[in-house]
């Protein structure tokens, strides 16, 4: 706050421009989960999931993130010859590694096979 200039009407100190902005505009959460894609680039329904994915996560009010990798990046050879379909997506924690992430919750089961709605796999991913 600038001590040195008042505001005229109230004899206050005035804001400066970033104070007021915090006050006008709260801070956006930081966003928990994110969405891990597994597919090809050749795959229609693959780019399709990601177009819908990074269209949903840049909304207002989203509280997911995502991110895209081919299976050539799945550093475990089994969980990549084991995927059964494109897209593949798994639901993780923000701050986790995408491609072991990925691995991890292929292992226990816990993939999203196929083209999922972005607002589902939002659902999904914020009840684990």
């Amino acid at each position: 706050m600038k001590f040195s200039q008042f505001d005229s009407t109230t004899k206050e100190p005035q804001k400066t421009n970033a104070e007021v902005a915090d006050r006008i505009q709260p801070k956006k959460p930081k966003k928990q989960h994110k969405v891990v894609t597994v597919g090809t680039d050749w795959c229609g329904y693959t780019r399709k999931q990601v177009d819908l994915l990074k269209e949903h996560c840049s909304q207002e009010g989203s509280k997911i993130d995502y991110d895209y990798i081919n299976p050539e990046k799945l550093t475990d050879p089994e969980v990549a010859k084991s995927l059964r379909a494109f897209p593949t997506s798994f639901c993780c924690n923000v701050d986790e590694d995408s491609v072991e992430c990925a691995i991890q919750q292929h292992k226990k089961g816990k993939s999203h096979v196929g083209m999922r709605d972005a607002k589902d796999l939002e659902r999904m991913c914020s009840s684990e």
